[in-house]
C-alpha cells in the first residue's frame, strides 16, 4: 500500500498531539501531586475519593458528638462529686446533732440549710446554657428551693404557622413529670386538622387523629386538654404541654443521646428525677427537724440521707460507664478515620517519583516526534535522486 505524504503528516501530527496531551497531563499531576484532578481522569477512583470524603465528614460529626457528650458527662460528674462532698457535711451534722446543746443544734441547722442551698445550685448546673439534670427539658431550671404544686404549662414551636394562643388545662395526677407533644400531620382550620400525640417528649407517636372536642380543643392523656384560638394551623406545627407532679423537680425523666456511629446512639445525660429522687424532700424535713430540736426526727432522716447518697453515687458510677463507652467509640473512630484516609490517599495521591520518571520518558518521546515532524518537510524526489 502506498503511503502518501498527507498520511505521514497526519499520523505524525496525531502522535505528536497525543504525546503532548499526555505530557501536559503528567505536568498537571506533578504540580498538584494528585492522580485525579477531574472526574474524567479516573471515574472509578473519583467515586472512591468522594465516598471516602463523605465517610470522613460523617466521622468528624461523630467525633464532635463524642466531644460534646464527654464535656457534658465530665461536668455532670463534677457536679455529682461536689454534691457527695456536701452530703458528707450533712451526714456529719446528723451524726453529732443529738450530742450537742440547743445553741449548737441551731448552728447545725443553719449549716445544713446553707449546704442544701449549695446542693440546689449544683443540681441546677448548666453547660452552655443547658441544664445538666433537667432531662430533655434542658431550657427549664429543674429544681426549686420550695416545692411546687402539680400543674401544666403550654407552648409551641418557634417556626409554627399558627400564630394564636394556647390554653393547657387539667389537673395532673401523675407521679412523674411528662411532656406531651402534638404535631400536626396536615394544615387546616383549628378543629379540623389531623394530628399525632407523643407522650414521651416526641420520641414515639400515636396514630393520626382528627378528633377535636368542642371544635377547638385536643384531648390529651391523663385528662389534660390543649385549647386553641380560632385560626389555621400548618402541617408539622408543633405544640407541647409540660405536666409537673407535685414536688421540687420540673425536668423530665428522658435521657439525652447522640449518634456516635452509624445506627449507634449513646446516652450522655443524667435526669435529675433519677439522681436526686427524694433528696430535697429529705433535706427539707431534716432542716425542719433540726430547727425544731427534734432529735428523734433528725435520727429518722439519717436513713433517707444515706439512701439519697447511694442514688447519687450510682449516678456518678453510671457517668463513668457512659464516658468509657464514648472513649471506646472515639478510639474506634480514630482507627476507622486512618483506614478511610489511607484509602482516599491511595486513590487520589500521586507517586511523585514515578511521575518524574514518566515525565522524562514522555519528554524524550515528544522531542523525538518533533524532530521527526521537522524532517518530513525536507523529503522530496530530488533527495531520493541524489
Amino acid at each position: 500500500m502506498r503511503v502518501s505524504d498527507n498520511m505521514r503528516y497526519y499520523s505524525t501530527i496525531k502522535n505528536m498531539n497525543s504525546l503532548q496531551e499526555g505530557y501536559n497531563a503528567l505536568l498537571e499531576k506533578l504540580a498538584s501531586q494528585k492522580k485525579i484532578n477531574r472526574p474524567s481522569d479516573d471515574p472509578t477512583g473519583m467515586m472512591k475519593v468522594l465516598n471516602g470524603r463523605q465517610t470522613l465528614a460523617s466521622l468528624d460529626q461523630y467525633r464532635g458528638n463524642i466531644e460534646q457528650g464527654t464535656a457534658w458527662i465530665r461536668m455532670t460528674d463534677t457536679a455529682l462529686s461536689g454534691i457527695l462532698d456536701l452530703l458528707s457535711i450533712i451526714g456529719s451534722a446528723v451524726d453529732h446533732y443529738d450530742m450537742e446543746d440547743m445553741a449548737t443544734q441551731q448552728i447545725y441547722a443553719g449549716q445544713v440549710r446553707d449546704t442544701r442551698d449549695q446542693i440546689l445550685s449544683l443540681a441546677n448546673s448548666q453547660l452552655n446554657g443547658n441544664h445538666l439534670f433537667a432531662g430533655s427539658l434542658v431550657g427549664t431550671e429543674p429544681f426549686s428551693a420550695a416545692p411546687h404544686e402539680a400543674g401544666v404549662e403550654g407552648g409551641m414551636g418557634a417556626r409554627n404557622a399558627y400564630t394564636g394562643t394556647l390554653v393547657p388545662d387539667g389537673v395532673y395526677m401523675g407521679a412523674s413529670n411528662k411532656t406531651y407533644v402534638v404535631r400536626m400531620t396536615e394544615g387546616g382550620t383549628v378543629g379540623t386538622a389531623s394530628y399525632r400525640i407523643s407522650q414521651d417528649g416526641g420520641k414515639t407517636w400515636g396514630a393520626p387523629s382528627d378528633a377535636w372536642s368542642g371544635g377547638d380543643t385536643i384531648l390529651l392523656p391523663d385528662d389534660l386538654t390543649l385549647t386553641f384560638d380560632a385560626g389555621d394551623v400548618g402541617e408539622n406545627d408543633v405544640f407541647y404541654v409540660k405536666a409537673y407532679a407535685e414536688g421540687y423537680y420540673k425536668g423530665d425523666d428522658q435521657s439525652l443521646s447522640l449518634p456516635i456511629g452509624a445506627g449507634n446512639l449513646a446516652a450522655y445525660s443524667t435526669p435529675g428525677s433519677e439522681a436526686f429522687a427524694g433528696l430535697f424532700e429529705t433535706l427539707t424535713a431534716l432542716i425542719t427537724a433540726m430547727e425544731g430540736h427534734d432529735a428523734a426526727e433528725v435520727e429518722a432522716q439519717r436513713a433517707n440521707v444515706a439512701a439519697a447518697r447511694e442514688r447519687i453515687e450510682l449516678a456518678a458510677s453510671l457517668c463513668s460507664t457512659k464516658q468509657l463507652r464514648l472513649e471506646m467509640a472515639g478510639d474506634s473512630l480514630s482507627r476507622l478515620d486512618k483506614q478511610v484516609t489511607d484509602i482516599v490517599a491511595n486513590a487520589e495521591n500521586a507517586d511523585v517519583t514515578a511521575l518524574g520518571m514518566l515525565l522524562s520518558m514522555k519528554e524524550i518521546a515528544l522531542k523525538s516526534t518533533y524532530a521527526l515532524a521537522g524532517g518530513l518537510g525536507q523529503n522530496s524526489i530530488l533527495n531520493f535522486l541524489k
